[in-house]
């Protein structure tokens, strides 16, 4: 059983990159891909204002199943730096990811709070939780760069999964899934399911937020992000001719976000 429902999960995340549910036509009318061979972005959205106070402290949020040492993160931190600003990279997991839920990522995010004023950078499951954060701390986030932010999340893993292997899970309790960190598969436990159920698909949160996504992306449908920029007026979404992973565009993501990351933190 537990091998059968391995290749479920296997099969159904494959699906993501051949069936992209939720990815409607006129989403697709509307989304071109982003540029040509050098990534140059096509702009969605309302654009914030580019007056931004001091930030306290930088926070990048890895994606599920990946960690501190994930590229992006150390793409994103190597650049800060080099503008003599500091990013912190926690794992979101603490080390434990068969009982990872989002209720105890976002208490991460908290402990490294501390009261200071937070500039989020979120790629994937991570942009979902910045969302969530921001939305429940609107005096605490000021602003957030979104690399594919997986919006929609419990749904997603639910209609992807399917209603058999959902159940299967549920009842065997664990599964294991590749860990992009270790490089091996790893045991994730259906707590994660229970939990991420509570949460909204789309987190109410106001405050100035820059999306980059690619438009073939299939693994998180760039009509998720679409959806929550033409519900959000201070977000604006920047679409890139990449897929889910967006580590061959990082550059024209770096020149697209870095003067609303700074905005007027030292440079």
């Amino acid at each position: 059983m537990l091998r059968d429902c391995r290749k479920s999960l296997f099969a159904a995340l494959q699906a993501y990159d051949r069936e992209a549910p939720g990815y409607s036509a006129p989403v697709r009318q509307r989304v071109r891909p982003g540029g040509d061979a050098f990534g140059r972005p096509v702009y969605f959205g309302v654009r914030p204002s580019e007056s931004h106070s001091t930030m306290s402290r930088f926070v990048y949020l890895h994606g599920f199943a990946s960690g501190p040492a994930s590229r992006k993160a150390s793409f994103f931190q190597e650049r800060l730096a080099s503008r003599g600003v500091t990013l912190e990279i926690p794992d979101l997991a603490e080390g434990d990811f068969r009982h990872l839920t989002v209720t105890a990522q976002l208490r991460v995010i908290e402990r490294l709070e501390q009261g200071h004023a937070l500039a989020l950078i979120g790629s994937s499951m991570g942009g979902y939780l910045a969302a969530l954060y921001a939305a429940a701390h609107p005096a605490q986030v000021e602003r957030m760069v979104l690399l594919a932010p997986a919006f929609n999340f419990y749904q997603r893993w639910a209609e992807t999964l399917g209603p058999e292997n959902l159940a299967r899970w549920r009842q065997q309790g664990e599964i294991p899934v590749f860990h992009y960190s270790t490089g091996r598969p790893e045991t994730i436990g259906y707590q994660l399911m229970d939990d991420a159920r509570a949460y909204p698909a789309y987190p109410d949160a106001g405050q100035a937020c820059l999306i980059c996504h690619g438009t073939r992306d299939s693994v998180v449908p760039i009509g998720f992000s679409q959806h929550f920029v033409d519900t959000h007026p201070s977000a604006r979404l920047v679409a890139f001719d990449s897929g889910h992973e967006l580590t061959d565009v990082l550059e024209a993501i770096w020149e697209t976000s870095a003067n609303f990351l700074l905005g007027g933190a030292a440079q």
